[in-house]
């Protein structure tokens, strides 16, 4: 996504710059907001994403709640707590399901929690879901309790990369990413810089070509988690919202002409071999 010349002189001012010793925490923290928007898409570049569960809720608690405040639209079920997941259903509003664990997401009108409901196996916002007063605590999804999303059954990576297949470390950091802040949708092309098993793309937002709606604080997330990352994953350099990254801050870019184009509506992340 980044033209051969801009590369060339990103990569020239670098070299005085010296060496960065990149931190090797990964970051934990609010997912991707909004629970009543469209069914999501990636333009003209589709994108599948892994389906991530807890496998197993044995031993705990679970209760019910109904559906509220969603009228007509309804509530949509994620893949994962985060609307950069695939909707994978729909509860109408009034209707009754059984929850079985919550995990910690981004605000959503002021509530932080994602419900997960086995009966449909996925997430919904817990914004929008009633629980009778005096009802048990329902337990983290992530903290024991309820055994948390793992690796796709088939023991493949976690995240299904649209496109030409990737070096075995850019699947490493999608699947991380897919773990860590719920980052499961990823794509390569051909074209792409360095090559197409060498760079990937996350949507921040519903589609291409659209603004997130959470103010970039997921996409903000995602870009430092690979700056953050960069030696253990061979990263070369991170671009979001027209700014580029070699590890030593970001840089301002020129303006190539559209959301997509200077990458305000996903993060690009290239890769050495």
């Amino acid at each position: 996504m980044l033209a051969e010349a801009a590369l060339r002189l990103a990569r020239a001012s670098r070299l005085f710059r010296g060496a960065l010793a990149p931190t090797t925490r990964l970051f934990r923290g609010a997912l991707a907001a909004g629970a009543l928007t469209t069914a999501l898409g990636c333009g003209d570049v589709p994108v599948e994403n892994a389906r991530l569960r807890p496998s197993s809720t044995a031993g705990t608690v679970s209760v019910e709640g109904r559906v509220s405040g969603t009228g007509a639209s309804g509530l949509r079920v994620r893949e994962r707590p985060t609307t950069s997941s695939a909707q994978i259903g729909t509860l109408a509003e009034g209707a009754v399901v059984t929850i079985s664990c919550q995990v910690e997401g981004e605000s959503i009108e002021g509530n932080a929690l994602w419900d997960y409901v086995p009966d449909e196996g996925g997430y919904v916002a817990d914004a929008y879901i009633t629980i009778a007063a005096g009802a048990p605590s329902l337990p983290r999804c992530d903290d024991g309790s309820a055994t948390p999303p793992g690796p796709a059954p088939d023991g493949g990576g976690v995240v299904d990369i649209e496109g030409p297949p990737v070096q075995p470390h850019v699947q490493a950091f999608a699947d991380a990413a897919c773990r860590e802040i719920a980052a499961c949708r990823a794509t390569t092309r051909e074209g792409h810089q360095p090559s197409a098993d060498l760079a990937l793309d996350f949507p921040t937002g519903e589609d291409y070509g659209k603004l997130p709606t959470d103010g970039h604080a997921f996409g903000d997330r995602l870009a430092e988690l690979a700056v953050a990352q960069q030696a253990a994953f061979r990263i070369d350099y991170v671009i979001y919202r027209q700014r580029i990254n070699f590890g030593q801050g970001w840089e301002a870019m020129e303006d190539r002409g559209g959301i997509t184009q200077n990458h305000y509506d996903h993060v690009h992340v290239s890769f050495d071999p």
